[in-house]
């Protein structure tokens, strides 16, 4: 987590300096869903999930934008595929048991470059965009309750770990306003976590808001 405070301090003194610059900083919010990929266990044993966060972008010419970044992923537990584990690793049904709980969350910190394709046509509002960088993903589990015949159990998962991210996708944007534009993307990205990397593609949609005059 020392990596991923030190990232955010670094992209907020970042920012207050391209504020003294004068130059044109965006504020994006979004959120959607992402699909978890690998490691198998994850795949296997996970649901898809939802996402949420925000940025900021600088621009650095008009086609090109400096953008920090920072969104929460959390991925619930399939409970019947977990059951379905149990069940194999004991070789008998297990009739009356519930799993709750479980979930695998992501905090994802980075820093990308974004390029803005030209369309040709200068007055359309419509921009395709390719994006890529690196950061850092913060991995942890929620707590597990397991229901057996009317008795539960709690685990109490404390283990997290925080590692290099990359990512690499793209998207549109649309503007809807001198200062407003809305945007939907798509992001492949992996968190090389030790062992097998942590891989899953978000999907996103929000607007992007242009600060200052």
């Amino acid at each position: 987590m020392r990596k991923a405070l030190l990232l955010t301090i670094v992209l907020l003194a970042f920012v207050s300096s391209s504020f003294a610059q004068g130059t044109k900083p965006a504020l994006y919010l979004g959120g959607g869903l992402g699909l978890n990929m690998g490691p198998d266990e994850f795949k296997d044993y996970w649901k898809m999930g939802i996402n949420f966060g925000g940025g900021v972008g600088i621009e650095v010419t008009p086609n090109f934008e400096i953008l920090g970044s920072v969104y929460y992923n959390n991925f619930p537990m399939d409970e019947d595929e977990m059951i379905k584990l149990v069940e194999a690793i004991i070789g008998v049904p297990v009739v009356g048991l519930g799993i709750e709980g479980g979930s695998t969350r992501i905090l994802e910190l980075m820093v990308n470059g974004k390029f803005n394709i030209p369309t040709g046509d200068e007055a359309s509002s419509f921009s395709p965009y390719l994006l890529g960088g690196v950061g850092f993903g913060s991995l942890s589990f929620s707590d597990v309750t397991a229901t057996y015949e009317g008795d539960s159990e709690t685990l109490e998962i404390d283990e997290s770990a925080t590692d290099i991210a990359l990512n690499i996708g793209g998207g549109v944007s649309f503007e809807v306003g001198p200062k407003v534009g809305i945007f939907v993307e798509g992001r492949f990205v992996m968190v090389l976590t030790e062992g097998d990397s942590t891989t899953y593609l978000p999907v996103r949609a929000g607007v992007k808001i242009k600060l200052g005059s």
